[in-house]
């Protein structure tokens, strides 16, 4: 595990080499703080709530932060923008994607002929299916069309020696999440599903409400790794090559701005991280354990700090 540890050490350093382009890194860390301060300093309401127009904005934001980090690695000559034909379909089809996932739910409890009492559960169920399928989907449509292609080419690789480390990744995590249970904008968000309203309404057990949340929730982490840290980074990194992680990890950081304000910065940074070890092993499983440890720890710590 140690020669491993050293090999990641390595990676990172690797990476920090190969980007090596202070211009564009103050340019695009001066780029995320805009956008925090945007969200979180002034409120700014990224999902329009209420507006009959709000749709169009919400399709243009994903390709709006991502060209202007193409145009930072541009006038940086950190990296110049692709002229391919291929890399503005495959540019369009990742933010189309990432709006949809975003900002749009088709599945709603109102489909079913349920109690009204009973929606936020199934709401909730629904939308980590939503979630998952529009994080696979893109995936499994490019496979289709590139018949040539295997999973292993988007990352599903599984190499036995890189566990132990993302699993020691993982434990140094822990204490952090556990800290951050005590804060009341953690406790808003988390527990993702809070239960309740079924619960009393039927008479059930904890368990039997909160085991299938969980297990759909999971879901969730799975279909993250897939997209962004297997089929996102593949296909830009065809144009982009290493530069690819930088529009990875704003596009994935942009996706928790509906979470706390530490959980969105550490998303951005930790997103990068499994980011580079994605892209330099070949291989999303590890990042699968990391991140799906994660969520549930903070699932766990929020129950309790309820219980």
């Amino acid at each position: 595990m140690f020669n491993t540890l050293i090999k990641f050490k390595n990676y990172v350093l690797e990476f920090l080499n190969e980007t090596k382009n202070p211009a564009f890194l103050l340019s695009w860390i001066l780029f995320l703080t805009l956008l925090f301060v945007v969200r979180f300093g002034l409120g700014f309401d990224i999902y329009f709530t209420g507006k009959p127009w709000g749709f169009i904005p919400k399709l243009a934001m994903y390709p709006g932060i991502l060209l202007v980090v193409l145009g930072l690695l541009h006038q940086t000559k950190a990296h110049p923008i692709p002229k391919e034909k291929a890399f503005w379909l495959h540019f369009i089809f990742l933010n189309f994607t990432l709006g949809m996932l975003h900002y749009f739910n088709f599945f709603k409890a109102s489909i079913f002929d349920a109690p009204l009492s009973t929606w936020y559960f199934y709401n909730k169920v629904l939308f980590n299916f939503h979630a998952t399928s529009w994080y696979l989907i893109p995936a499994l449509l490019w496979l289709l069309i590139h018949r040539k292609k295997q999973l292993l080419d988007i990352g599903f690789k599984w190499k036995s020696e890189f566990w132990k480390p993302y699993l020691l990744l993982l434990l140094a995590i822990l204490p952090f999440i556990f800290g951050a249970s005590f804060d009341s904008a953690f406790q808003n968000s988390y527990p993702r599903y809070k239960p309740g309203l079924i619960e009393a309404y039927y008479n059930l057990p904890l368990w039997k409400t909160v085991l299938p949340f969980e297990l759909s929730y999971s879901l969730q982490f799975i279909g993250v790794e897939w997209f962004f840290r297997g089929f996102f980074i593949s296909v830009m990194a065809r144009y982009l090559g290493i530069h690819s992680l930088f529009l990875m990890a704003t596009a994935y950081g942009f996706v928790h701005f509906g979470k706390p304000l530490p959980e969105a910065i550490s998303s951005v940074f930790g997103g990068l991280l499994l980011g580079i070890l994605s892209y330099k092993t070949k291989s999303i499983t590890g990042g699968i354990i990391v991140h799906l440890g994660i969520g549930l720890a903070m699932e766990a710590f929020a129950f309790w700090q309820t219980s």
